[in-house]
Formats: C-alpha cells, structure tokens, sequence
C-alpha cells in the first residue's frame, strides 16, 4: 500500500509531461483519481463501448439469449482477461515454456487480484441490511443509457450470492498457503473442469490468439495454481451458464464504473474503506496496462551502485539455495539435480531492461500516447487497444510476463513456465529491505523472503519436473519426499517449519558468507545487541508480514528459529529452554 500511496502522490504533482512515456501511468493514475470532463459523457462513452462487445448486458426490447452453455461466460472471461487486461476471474497469457522437450508454448493462468478486492468491498456492503439495494441503485446513470431487461434486473437484484462465491472462490484459493501447479493439455480439460468441452477453451482463445499462432487442443494449459481449475470447475456445476454469464458482465461493470463515474466514486469515497478501494483500483487498471513502466519508474529512484547491490544480494541467495540443494543426501540424486538446475537457471527479475535492451522499445510497445482530453475511460480504452497490437510479439510477451505483476498476497511471484522469479519493487522497502541497512537487516529481510520464496517456487515444481522439463506432473509423492529430506522433519511442526526453516538456513548462510563485515555494525539504540540477533530480529519482524496472514507475532519464525542451532547461539539459548529445540 505504500507504494500505491507513493504514486497516487506523485500523480497529484503538476508540472511533469503527459507526452513522456514514463508519465503515462502517472496520468492514468491522475485521471482515474481527479475525474475530468462531465459525468454523463464518462458514463457514455463506456456504454457506447459496451454495446459492441460480447459483454453488454441484455436490454430491454433486445430477443432472449435463450439457452446458453458455459462457453459463453468462458468467452468472456477469456477475452476480457487477454484483449482488455482486465482478469476478473484470473490472469491468462501464452508463453514458451522454459527447458521443455515436449512443448514450445502454453496457455498460462494465474491468480489475479480482481476477486480478493471485490470478494472485500462485497463482504462489506452485505452485512447490512438492504445495502446492496442502495449499491445498486448507485449504478443507475450506467443502465439510464443501456435499460437492462427484466431478466438481467433480476439476476442483479439477487446477485449477491453468485457474487459471494465468484468473488470467494477465486480470492481464497489466490491466498493459499500452499500452492499446487498443474499442466494438462487443453484437451483433457474436460476431466478438470467437467461441464466444458475441448471446443470451449480452443475456440475463443483460438480467437483471441489467431494473429500470433493457431491455438489447437494439443497445446498445453499450466495453471500457476490448480486451485484455479477447481474454483472453476465448482463455479460451473453450481451455476447455470447464464448465472455465470451475468455475474462476469456485472462484474465489469463493477470493475470500471467507480473509476468512471464521478457520482459513483464519490459515494464510495465517502467511507475510509472505499477510499482505499477506489485507490487500490485504480492503482490496479495502471498496474494492469504499465507494469513494466511503475517498475522502471522505481529503478530510476536507485543509482546504478544500489541497482547493482539489490541484483546482487538476490544472486548470493539464489547461489546457496543452488548448493544446499545439491548437498541433501535424503533425496534421491536424479531429483537433486532437477532441482538444483531449476535453481541455477532460475532468473530473478526486479525491473526491465531499459527499451526492452532495444532504443525505443517501449515506445513500439505502448504506442503513441493518448490524445484525448485526459478522462480515465479514454486513457483506459486507447492503452488497451494498443496492447492488443502486442499480442502476435512473443519476445516482448515475454519480457512484460517476467516483471512482477499485482498478486493478493505475494512479493514474489514465480513463472514455471519461464523459469522466472519476479520480485515487486514494493519489497525493496521496510520492513523487507532498508537502503542505507546493514547487511544483517538486508539478508534477514529481503534475503529471508526471497529465500522463502524459492523454496515456495521449489515444492510446487516437484509436481512438474519430469527428466529436468517442464512437461508433465512428476510422481506425486516426490513432494513429500523433497521436504522429508530436507530440514523438515520434527514431527509436528512441518507445516510451520516448510519452507520456513530452509529459507532461513539458506539466508543465514549467505549472510555469513556475503556480509559486509566492516560496515555490519550494531544499531544505533541497540547497541547492545550483536549484527546476527539484529539478522534474526529482522527475519522475525518479516515473517509477519509476508503470506496473507499478517500477523503482529509469527509462528513460523518462532517455530523456525528455535529448530535452528545459529539462532539458539545467537541468544545463548540453554538446550531444553522454549527456544532451543534444535536436534
């Protein structure tokens, strides 16, 4: 949140040239936040786009849509997640997929943070009585200009149970502890996902995709979280198609109508949680249309030494996670070694390369800048045509894929399918990481979390590698079988200690090996407390902070740390005592 406050106050700045390309989150940021222009022209012109899409709502006087089958809301999941950059449900792209001999590319989704911020706003507006009502009635210019028919009135009237479970299903399973990918191909979907056809995942992305490459049944789907699979699967045989239908096409309306609508946003606005929502939304559609840009406005607040020093802290970490693999004598060798060289090759990314390593490559990414009257929908509108015009390049598909984006819960976010950990500049502040730190703050924070973040990525691929590549599901007792080998053995604890324990032994280790011995000093006011407490501390104080829970006290760095031996000697934990269990 403090990096969505940092933008929403440089925004506010006057002064700085919309015609600059690195300006134009900044703008989008503005225009959605300090509404220009008049309300019913914004309310319009999004109806006036409405009307040609697949995803207008019935009206009145327009024929029934009679029956329907559950193609036509995965149409519209698809293409609003794909051609418009807005994932409602979860986040779709096609990417090639790294090291593998039996395919080139797979259709990719992921979790998207859409569903956590409605599943929020939803669970608050329904606790009072005929809230919802009044929610409703807030939306009335949108359906002045487009009457809804009867039945689409009606779905919206009860629509809040539908909504409940949408919006619930897809955030619960976004913030999950554990996470479990899955690979198949689009033609054993059906066994996943039962009520639909091979046809109805070929076909719209087919469509969406033709201009890049013919999408066929034989091309693969890699759900960063299977969950994804199953959340849908429950949705479609809980629902009618035209339940799920209608909840999507309201959910647009949702998603943009309070960043549109003055009226709209100024009634949310007049809580403090939707003072927050309306920021956080906002701060979504840039993030949405200008990752790679917001990432490259932050590298430009470090110098080149900082850069440097960031990139490298990261490559320490990853280069002992890389040897402690390699020296477990439990697991057997062939995993050993798959794993190992999934940690070797693995590439973290924090920022672009400037111009995509190309002069001007920005540029021909995101096109010519927007020449309208600065209103949020245009800006919206024109942003997303244009990377429609993307789509058919790989290489820059690719490189927009490897820069973090928005997850609900996570700093780091990790592509199996490129082989890339992508971390969120938000965790290049406190608590995770303090610039002027010593080396026991930066390793315990950052190091520590991208430690953890590694061993998270290193369980999931247990359940994909086979003979080093990215092709199918591995034996599934082989990820059992990599934590038992590992540190995570006291009966009792494994769920707090995994990946817990490895990821501070490993981040302890480069610690002691990388630190900065000179400059690795006491605190100022602790001065009585050594440079390694000082790690543990921070380790502690991060831990809270990372995952959904949000703690203000940590089991897992309470369980982790007193299963550590360094930690007991840090503090002079007597053997026996509540934290020295170390065996």
């Amino acid at each position: 949140m403090n990096w969505i406050g940092d933008l929403a106050k440089m925004s506010s700045l006057r002064g700085h040239d919309e015609g600059v390309l690195l300006n134009r989150p900044l703008s989008m940021m503005r225009a959605c936040l300090n509404r220009s222009g008049g309300e019913d022209d914004a309310v319009e012109s999004l109806v006036d786009f409405v009307n040609s899409t697949d995803f207008a709502w019935p009206a009145e006087g327009e024929a029934e849509l009679g029956m329907l089958n559950y193609s036509r809301p995965l149409r519209v999941i698809l293409e609003l997640a794909v051609l418009w950059a807005l994932p409602l449900w979860f986040r779709v792209k096609l990417l090639p997929v790294n090291r593998s001999a039996r395919r080139n590319r797979a259709v990719v989704i992921s979790p998207s943070a859409i569903p956590v911020v409605w599943n929020e706003l939803h669970a608050q507006i329904t606790q009072y009585d005929d809230a919802y009502s009044s929610y409703l009635e807030l939306y009335s210019s949108f359906f002045k200009y487009r009457r809804p028919s009867t039945r689409y009135k009606s779905f919206l009237e009860g629509s809040t149970t539908v909504q409940k479970d949408v919006f619930g299903n897809f955030s619960s399973h976004a913030n999950a502890l554990r996470i479990q990918p899955r690979l198949a191909e689009l033609r054993s979907l059906p066994a996943l996902v039962r009520k639909l056809a091979v046809e109805d995942w070929v076909n719209p992305l087919q469509s969406i995709y033709a201009a890049a490459s013919p999408i066929t049944a034989q091309d693969i789907l890699l759900a960063t979280n299977a969950d994804l699979l199953t959340a849908l699967d429950a949705l479609t045989d809980c629902y009618t198609p035209e339940q799920l239908y209608f909840h999507t096409i309201w959910a647009f309306v949702q998603a943009l109508g309070g960043l549109v609508s003055s009226h709209l946003s100024s009634a949310l606005q007049g809580y403090e949680a939707g003072k927050i929502f309306i920021r956080f939304t906002c701060f979504e559609q840039v993030e949405m249309t200008y990752n790679v840009l917001l990432a490259s406005i932050n590298k430009a607040q470090y110098t080149r030494q900082e850069q440097i020093s960031i990139l490298a802290l990261l490559e320490n970490v990853r280069t002992v996670a890389s040897e402690k693999l390699r020296s477990y004598s439990k697991l057997n060798s062939p995993l050993i070694n798959e794993l190992a060289d999934l940690v070797e090759e693995m590439k973290t990314v924090v920022w672009p390369e400037d111009d995509f390593g190309s002069p001007g490559g920005f540029e021909r990414y995101y096109g010519p800048p927007y020449n309208g009257t600065g209103d949020f929908f245009g800006q919206w509108h024109s942003s997303r045509l244009q990377l429609q015009h993307t789509l058919v390049h790989e290489d820059r598909q690719v490189d927009v894929a490897q820069i973090y984006e928005l997850h609900p819960s996570q700093l780091f976010s990790y592509n199996p399918a490129l082989n890339v950990m992508s971390v969120a500049v938000a965790a290049l502040a406190p608590p995770y990481f303090y610039s002027k730190g010593t080396s026991a703050m930066t390793y315990g924070g950052l190091g520590y979390a991208y430690a953890k973040a590694i061993f998270e990525a290193l369980e999931s691929m247990t359940d994909l590698l086979h003979g080093g590549a990215v092709t199918e599901p591995f034996v599934a007792s082989e990820t059992e079988a990599f934590w038992n080998g590992s540190w995570c053995t006291v009966v009792g604890y494994k769920d707090w200690l995994c990946p817990q324990l490895p990821a501070l032994v490993v981040a302890y280790e480069t610690y002691v090996r990388f630190r900065n011995v000179s400059s690795d000093l006491p605190l100022e006011g602790m001065e009585s407390y050594s440079p390694e407490q000082v790690f543990f501390f921070t380790f502690c104080h991060v831990s809270c902070y990372i995952g959904p829970l949000m703690t203000k006290v940590s089991e897992q760095c309470l369980t982790a740390a007193k299963h550590f031996e360094p930690f007991s000697k840090a503090f002079s934990c007597r053997r026996g005592s509540a934290m020295n269990g170390y065996a």
